[in-house]
This record gives C-alpha cells, structure tokens and sequence, in this order.
C-alpha cells in the first residue's frame, strides 16, 4: 500500500520532497496528481533535480499525450527511473492518492475534513508528518495590459466575478464588456478565490470561462481586452496585475 502523504500549496504549496523512487508495481515509479500551480512547473523542477542526483545527471520530459501531465525520466545503475507528474487541480490529486493510483497529492490547499475521514483508517492527513509545506503562493487578480485599471478592492472584485458589475465603465474604464476567466471546480486556486473573495456574499456568474491550466488562463486573459482572471502568482506572464484592497478600501 503506498504511502499517504499530501502537498500543499497554501494559498500555500506543499509537497513530500522525501519521496522514495523505488522499484514498484506502478507504470511508473512514482506518480505526482493534482495541483496545477504546483505541478505545472514547480513540482517538475524538483523532481528534475533529484532525480539528476539520483541518476546520471540527465533528465528527459515527454509529453503523454493528456493536456497538463509530462514524465520526467533518467538512467541509473540499476535502470530507468521514470516519474509522472499530472498537474490536473487539487481535488484530482486526492482522488488519485485515495485510489492508490498516486503516492504524492499535490494540492493548493489544506485537506478537506471530508477527504481526511475517507482514508482515515490508511492515514491520518491532517497529522504534521503527512504535509510538507514546500512554498507560499499569491493569489493574483489579472487583467489585459493594456487595462488601465490599476487596483480595486475585494469587494468590488467580487461583485464583479458574481455578474454584478458588468462593464468596465462601471469602474472608470473603457465602455467595454467584462469577460470572466476562472480555474475550473476541481482547482485549489478556485477554492481559495471562492473562500477570499466570493465568500458567502457572492457565487460566480455563469457566464465565467473555466480553466484547469492557470498559465493557459492568464495566456488568454492577456489577449482580451475585457477579460480579468485569476491564477498563482507564478502565472502572471503577460497578463497585468492588479493590485486589491481588503473589503471597500482603496487598493
């Protein structure tokens, strides 16, 4: 039975950098799943290097044909080392760590009450030795560069995301509709946003384009005009960053 053990990324990340890379009945020797700002490229880089320690120095990536998985692979004494990492949300990393299928959860957040109670006679996940802590993220709020609304407050962005506010001219910018970008339902990040911004006030509107990728997120909200979004702060790339003030306060 493999080992239980949960990253976090809180809007924080965690990740078990104790890992051992042994000899399994797996495909592979060891599966990473879930948190895309984790695994998209933060938990690649780290198995990259150990695995360059482990191995020969050289560390291969491919492709597995599914959107947001990669193998990262090396030559050692004893053979190949082969790792998959599936950066597909926090919740599928759960999923796949409560099945057997993976021996690392990626998430983005803590562990829910109910999925602790679901392997609670395999592993305790709320205990200390089965989270490791590797990073604290941001929560970044993005907009098109050439926007020229510089901050709001988390008020505001709220009734934005819940359809409230429907045009930037409502807040001093251009006579242009607000398009909504947001991480998908099975996303860590979303959880995080959902519990910061919308909280019990607002629900996001229906209209919100989802995603499971934050780069392929802020990778469109830069092209649209209208769009705003939110992703890790590793993932603003040539989106813009919005600064955002606690309740109705001026950012």
């Amino acid at each position: 039975m493999p080992d239980f053990t949960r990253k976090t990324a809180g809007h924080w990340l965690a990740l078990l950098a104790s890992a051992s890379l042994c000899a399994s009945a797996y495909a592979h020797e060891l599966e990473i799943h879930g948190s895309n700002t984790v695994g998209a490229t933060l938990a690649p880089m780290l198995v990259s290097g150990y695995l360059a320690q482990q191995g020969n120095g050289s560390v291969s990536r491919r492709a597995t044909g599914t959107e947001n998985e990669q193998i990262l692979l090396t030559e050692t004494e004893q053979g190949p080392i082969s790792v998959l990492v599936a950066a597909h949300g926090s919740s599928t990393g759960f999923r796949t760590l409560a099945s057997g299928q993976a021996q690392i959860w990626a998430s983005s957040r803590p562990v829910k009450a109910a999925e602790a109670e679901q392997v609670r006679q395999k592993a305790d996940l709320t205990a200390l030795e089965s989270e490791h802590v590797i990073a604290i993220d941001g929560l970044a709020v993005l907009v098109h560069p050439e926007n020229p609304i510089n901050a709001m407050s988390i008020d505001t962005l709220g009734r934005i995301f819940a359809g409230q506010i429907r045009n930037w001219s409502e807040l001093g910018g251009p006579d242009r509709p607000i398009r909504l970008y947001a991480r998908d339902d099975r996303s860590g990040t979303w959880d995080t946003f959902k519990s910061l911004v919308l909280g019990k006030s607002y629900r996001l509107d229906e209209s919100a384009k989802r995603y499971e990728s934050n780069d392929q997120l802020s990778d469109d909200v830069s092209r649209d005009p209208g769009g705003i979004g939110f992703s890790g702060l590793a993932s603003v790339r040539n989106s813009k960053l919005l600064a955002i003030s606690e309740g109705n306060a001026p950012a």
